[in-house]
């Protein structure tokens, strides 16, 4: 906001200056004086009228609230900026940048830095990165804050952007500034110029080694297809646990996590009621074994069958997630009885940790990426749209199972 209140103040100046001058009467000033008051007038007013672009003032304020909720003299790294377009995602990181490096407040990571970090430890290099990953990240670097945010579609024609400070070693959020933007010709254009961000095919990057994955996009609602079957599902003969089901297109999914017990799975914070209430986390390895007979971790591709018959990938989220349950009234309509609850994620490979709960849920596929990273997806609270993301196979997320 400095340098908006700076430019009205400006503008606020020259028309004083012009109205002053046109009080000092005829005899003291010459009708072509008295034209160059009006042209002034008239260009200040037409200046003013379309001021600075909507993304710019929010980028700006943005920085100016980070300046005031994260200790002076931090080390911080930016980490990404979530959105439909690369461009514009890379517009408002390298503004962020630039905005403090100037401030002279923080001590920022080099971008190039942060990317070798990720692609030696295997962190995905695109798209929604998760409080887990984060931490770590902030920690390999030695950064005391972890930025990150994200661009969502706001009706029509505005947009909502998200810029969130996350403290490294706590894991708490230092500040979230929000901003609605309802008008920017700079948003526009990077969204009509640049690439898709979660695109048409999920690229990570792991040692110098691009895994892409081709995804292809089909829009049918399957109104007609949708089927939400009452009362308990089936029981799971090895525990006695019962599951809601639910056939969406010609899937017929639980409608509600795994909650079986194997040896590497774990509740969210190691608390029971986390189980009872977002399912168990299972590492990869877990996770292919842990479905009841008769049903098996879906596939990438089944994933992909899912997407489509409920829309499409950029607009799943909205249709799977819960009615409630996720963090800032991002919840979804939940229109197939999919049900999705955002439960997180854990990592026993670095510490041991979670993280996530009420933002995120990410689902293990049985697709394999590379030697060491298998694909998945995740929904958060801030989009609509289902995430592709290769990670570690010991990362522990969230198991649904599809019938045979």
């Amino acid at each position: 906001m400095k340098a908006l209140r700076h430019f009205r103040g400006l503008a606020a100046a020259v028309v004083t200056m012009a109205v002053v001058m046109g009080c000092a009467g005829p005899q003291q000033a010459s009708q072509p004086a008295v034209q160059q008051q009006a042209a002034a007038v008239t260009q200040s007013a037409a200046v003013q009228s379309s001021g600075p672009d909507e993304l710019d003032v929010a980028i700006r304020d943005a920085s100016d609230y980070l300046n005031d909720n994260i200790p002076k003299g931090s080390k911080i790294v930016i980490l990404n900026v979530q959105s439909n377009s690369s461009d514009l995602s890379d517009y408002i990181i390298d503004e962020l940048i630039a905005n403090a490096v100037n401030d002279k407040v923080f001590t920022v990571v080099d971008r190039q830095q942060l990317e070798t970090i990720r692609a030696e430890q295997k962190f995905q290099s695109s798209g929604a990165v998760d409080d887990n990953d984060a931490v770590t990240i902030g920690k390999f670097l030695g950064a005391k804050t972890i930025v990150s945010g994200a661009v969502s579609k706001l009706g029509a024609t505005g947009y909502r952007i998200r810029i969130r400070a996350l403290e490294v070693q706590t894991a708490q959020v230092q500040g979230q500034f929000n901003r609605n933007i309802t008008e920017s010709k700079t948003v526009n254009s990077l969204m009509e110029s640049g690439s898709s961000a979660s695109g048409t095919a999920a690229t990570t990057a792991y040692g110098g080694t691009a895994a892409t994955e081709q995804q292809t996009q089909v829009t049918k609602p399957a109104q007609e297809s949708k089927t939400i079957t009452n009362g308990s599902g089936f029981k799971d003969s090895r525990d006695g646990k019962s599951y809601r089901t639910i056939r969406i297109g010609n899937q017929i999914w639980m409608a509600e996590n795994l909650n079986y017990q194997t040896s590497n799975s774990k509740c969210y914070g190691n608390n029971a009621s986390n189980c009872a209430k977002y399912g168990r986390l299972y590492t990869w390895y877990d996770a292919n074994n842990a479905c009841p007979a008769g049903f098996h971790l879906p596939t990438s591709g089944e994933w992909t069958a899912l997407e489509n018959a409920v829309g499409g990938q950029s607009i799943a989220g909205k249709k799977l997630k819960s009615t409630s349950g996720w963090y800032s009234g991002g919840n979804g309509t939940d229109d197939y009885g999919w049900s999705a609850l955002p439960g997180g994620s854990g990592s026993g490979s670095w510490g041991g940790f979670f993280g996530n709960a009420g933002y995120y849920g990410s689902w293990w596929s049985a697709t394999e990426s590379v030697a060491s990273v298998a694909w998945g997806r995740r929904m958060g609270y801030d989009i609509e749209v289902v995430n592709w993301q290769g990670d570690d196979k010991t990362f522990l997320f969230s198991v649904r199972c599809v019938q045979d």
